[in-house]
């Protein structure tokens, strides 16, 4: 088995991981009801899918680490009966397989797994098996975006990019403003805690501007700080609340504004994407460390305008990586957010 196979099926764990985080954050906007709602599937409601799907992999990735856990991995057919519950789960199973693919060799590809079927055990190809478990992934997320599109429409939201000091225009007529900055620490494991973090920045509309009473909500991922390597951060979302479109560039209303011009910044948003409170922001590239510390290791300064005071809430970081989530806190409008589950983010 070639070498280039090995990084393949690494990429494909990888890609794994994205993929059910941001399936799951989607589903973070249903109300209970609708998780559980019957629908039409094989395994008939986004709850019991997206279960399955989770206790399949414990199944299968506890045997490519050597366990015996077999069957009793869906003894509970719905062992994460919630959304945000599951969520954490899924994102701890996508780990440790990501674990055991940046752990392949071409010989351990080439290698048998013994699997554990009660009544026998199977053996099987390391490869297949592997392949065989992306593969029933895949299938079942399809069916669960299907279901998900009849569940709650997600809605795509207007980016543009915007230069300062004129963004601030919108908000103060004298093209300045005044901002109160909070920082949350994303705690990556190899580089120094309070080296990597969310940045949000609010600050007040001011009468006479089309922001005028509104507060304008902006945000950052800082790396500059950082030095060494780091697994790269692909994009962040937060559960934000009501937003509104404001003419932020050529007197045209958009949702979101990207400061590319005259601050801080080297990476931009490729998408933003709203389902009911909660806006998915995913960047264009990756912000990824290798060396000493630099200033060009953040993102712009992404924006939107809200009515409602901040507070502050868990934003969820996006990471390409054995721990493909992290929390961080951030300040959002005040609006009604449900409690995290027991244990936090």
């Amino acid at each position: 088995m070639s070498a280039g196979l090995v990084q393949t099926y690494r990429a494909f764990a990888h890609n794994n991981a994205w993929a059910n985080h941001r399936l799951l954050t989607s589903c973070t906007s249903l109300g209970q009801e609708e998780f559980e709602a019957e629908r039409t599937s094989f395994f008939p409601s986004l709850q019991l899918t997206l279960n399955h799907i989770y206790v399949i992999d414990l199944f299968y990735v506890d045997a490519l680490e050597g366990g015996w856990l077999g069957p009793a991995a869906w003894k509970n057919d719905v062992p994460c009966p919630i959304v945000a519950e599951l969520a954490i789960a899924q994102a701890a199973v996508d780990g440790r397989l990501i674990a055991v693919c940046d752990a392949l060799t071409p010989e351990l590809l080439d290698g048998f797994v013994r699997v554990n079927r009660d009544t026998r055990v199977q053996t099987e190809r390391r490869d297949r098996l592997l392949m065989h478990l992306f593969q029933h992934q895949i299938h079942h997320r399809g069916q669960a975006h299907a279901m998900l599109s009849g569940a709650a429409d997600a809605q795509p939201l207007k980016i543009v990019e915007v230069s300062a000091p004129a963004i601030n225009c919108v908000f103060n007529a004298s093209c300045t403003i005044t901002v109160s900055d909070t920082t949350g620490k994303i705690l990556l494991p190899t580089v120094a805690p309070g080296t990597a973090w969310l940045q949000s920045r609010t600050f007040a509309g001011q009468p006479g501007t089309p922001a005028a009473g509104l507060t304008g909500y902006e945000y950052r991922i800082s790396l500059t700080q950082a030095a060494g390597a780091a697994d790269c951060i692909i994009g962040f979302t937060v559960n934000f609340g009501p937003h509104k479109p404001l003419p932020y560039k050529d007197a045209t209303l958009a949702d979101v504004f990207v400061v590319t011009g005259g601050g801080l910044g080297t990476i931009g948003l490729s998408s933003a994407v709203r389902s009911g409170d909660t806006i998915q922001f995913t960047l264009k590239t990756p912000l990824c460390l290798a060396g000493p510390a630099d200033i060009k290791n953040t993102t712009f300064f992404i924006g939107l305008a809200a009515a409602a005071a901040p507070m502050h809430v868990n934003a969820q970081i996006a990471v390409i990586g054995p721990t493909p989530i992290f929390a961080a806190d951030a300040r959002v409008p005040t609006h009604a957010v449900p409690s995290d589950p027991p244990g936090g983010l």
